[in-house]
């Protein structure tokens, strides 16, 4: 599962730019990945994105999700 975090500059949050997958022929960065086993029983999955020295700026920040080749959740959140 990918992880891409979008900060309120509309940046994609990364510390490592060369963390890219594959998408419908683009290449996107992405913030966090976590490789999980799915048995078809459903199953709990965290995936964290350690900011290190990046400074968290006021605003909207957008999550979107990607597995297996497809988008599969969006969600945002707010900091002031």
């Amino acid at each position: 599962i990918y992880l891409r975090i979008a900060n309120p500059d509309d940046r994609v949050m990364a510390l490592d730019v060369s963390q890219v997958f594959e998408l419908e022929g683009e290449t996107l960065v992405y913030s966090a990945a976590r490789e999980f086993q799915y048995d078809g029983v459903d199953i709990e999955v965290c995936v964290f994105y350690d900011i290190g020295d990046e400074e968290l700026l006021p605003g909207t920040y957008y999550v979107d999700l990607y597995m297996d080749g497809e988008h599969v959740g969006t969600t945002s959140f707010s900091l002031r």
